[in-house]
C-alpha cells in the first residue's frame, strides 16, 4: 500500500493517543509502524555499512559495519533466502535497514524488486536512510522497485529530494536524546514546513556497542524498561506536546523500547511459530515451540508431544531417554532449551 504526501490528512486533530505498550503519538501513525508492531513485517537488514559514526548506534558487533545482508536472522545471501524467510512468517511488508541500505543500492533494489515480484504490490515496504546518498537519481531507483515509505536520519536534503521523487510516504526516524529537546524541535519544525508526512521519535537504548560511549556522554539506564536511556521517554514527550501546538501537518511519534525490544519480535515469532509449527509442537507465551523428544537404544530420535514424552519417560523404559525441548520459530530451528525428563 501507498501512502502518498498528498493522502496525508491536513487537518490534523490535537489529540495524542496513547498505545498500552508505552508508544504514543499525534496525527496519524505511519503504516510501516502499524505492521511492524503486529509483527507482520520482514526486517531486512542489507549491510552494516554506514557512513555516519553516530555514538548511539545500536548495531551489534556481528553486524556493526560487516557488509553482509540477514532477513530477520537469518543470512540472506541470495533472493531465494529473503523470499523463503518471508513466506516462514507469513509476511505482510518488510522494513529495509542497515547500516544505511544505500551504501548497498544495486542488492537494496534487487531484493525490493524480488518481494514486489513475489508477494504483490500491497506487500508494503519502508526504507531507512541516513540520507547522505540520498540523490534524486538513487531515490528514483528505490521508488521505481517499489519502495512505499522512506524514513530518514537527520536529513533534511533527504527529505527535500524525497519529496522531489514523490509518489511514497516521506519522514524522519530519530532517537530522542535527552538535552537535545531545542535541536529536534528545530528538525521537526523544518520537516513540517518542508512537507514530511511524519517523524519518529525512538526511544534512545543502551546496547553492547554504545553504552561506553551514552555513559560518557552522561546517560544512564531508565528504570522503566532494562535497555532504555533515563530521561529518553520524557523527551519525546515534550517534543509531542510542543508539536501539537507549532506544527501544522505532520505526524510525531514516539517507540517506546518495549515496542522493538518485546511486543514487535514476540508477535513475529508467534506469527512465524504459527505457520511452522509441527502438529506435535505447542507455541509458548513468546512465540517460541515446544515439543518432546525421545532418543532410544539405536540412536535414533523421536520428535513426539510433551505429555508423550512424559508418558514415556514414567515408564522407565530401558534405554529411552525423554527431554522437553524448546526452540525458536526460525530457519535454524534455534534450540534454547533442552530439559531432560526422569
Amino acid at each position: 500500500m501507498v501512502i502518498t504526501h498528498q493522502e496525508r490528512d491536513l487537518r490534523r486533530d490535537d489529540k495524542i493517543r496513547t498505545k498500552p505498550y508505552g508508544s504514543a503519538y499525534l496525527g496519524t501513525l505511519p503504516y510501516g509502524c502499524r505492521q511492524c508492531v503486529l509483527g507482520k513485517k520482514l526486517v531486512l537488514f542489507v549491510t552494516g555499512r554506514c557512513a555516519r559514526s553516530c555514538y548511539y548506534c545500536p548495531l551489534g558487533p556481528s553486524r556493526k559495519d560487516v557488509d553482509s545482508s540477514f532477513a530477520n536472522e537469518r543470512p540472506a545471501k541470495s533472493v531465494a533466502d529473503v523470499i523463503s524467510e518471508a513466506r516462514m512468517m507469513r509476511a505482510q511488508g518488510c522494513g529495509v535497514t542497515g547500516g544505511d541500505p544505500m551504501e548497498r543500492l544495486g542488492r537494496t533494489v534487487k531484493f525490493v524488486k524480488a518481494l514486489k515480484e513475489e508477494f504483490g504490490n500491497s506487500f508494503h515496504v519502508h526504507l531507512y536512510t541516513n540520507g547522505a546518498l540520498a540523490t534524486i537519481p538513487h531515490l528514483k531507483r528505490l521508488r521505481s522497485a517499489g519502495v512505499d515509505e522512506i524514513r530518514f536520519h537527520f536529513s533534511e536534503k533527504g527529505v527535500r529530494n524525497a519529496l522531489k521523487v514523490g509518489g511514497w510516504s516521506v519522514g524522519a526516524e530519530v532517537p530522542a536524546i535527552p538535552g537535545e529537546l531545542e535541536r529536534l524541535k528545530k528538525h521537526i519544525m523544518a520537516l513540517d514546513r518542508l512537507g514530511a508526512q511524519f517523524i519518529n521519535l525512538n526511544e534512545l537504548d543502551f546496547s553492547e556497542t554504545n553504552a561506553v560511549l551514552l555513559s560518557r556522554q552522561g546517560f544512564s539506564l531508565s528504570s522503566q524498561f532494562g535497555s532504555a536511556v533515563a530521561g529518553s521517554r520524557e523527551t519525546a514527550l515534550k517534543l509531542l506536546d510542543w508539536a501539537r501546538n507549532n506544527t501544522q501537518c505532520i505526524s510525531v511519534h514516539f517507540c517506546a523500547s518495549r515496542v522493538k525490544g518485546g511486543i514487535q519480535l514476540r508477535r513475529r515469532l508467534l506469527r512465524t511459530a504459527r505457520n511452522v509449527r509441527k502438529p506435535y509442537e505447542s507455541i509458548s507465551r513468546d512465540g517460541l515451540l515446544v515439543r518432546g523428544e525421545l532418543w532410544v537404544a539405536d540412536g535414533k530420535k523421536i520428535m513426539t508431544s510433551v505429555e508423550a514424552a512424559k508418558r514415556t519417560a514414567g515408564t522407565r523404559k530401558k534405554g529411552v531417554k525423554a527431554f522437553i525441548v524448546t526452540t525458536y520459530p526460525s530457519w535454524d530451528a534455534l534450540e534454547v532449551e533442552r530439559i531432560p525428563l526422569v
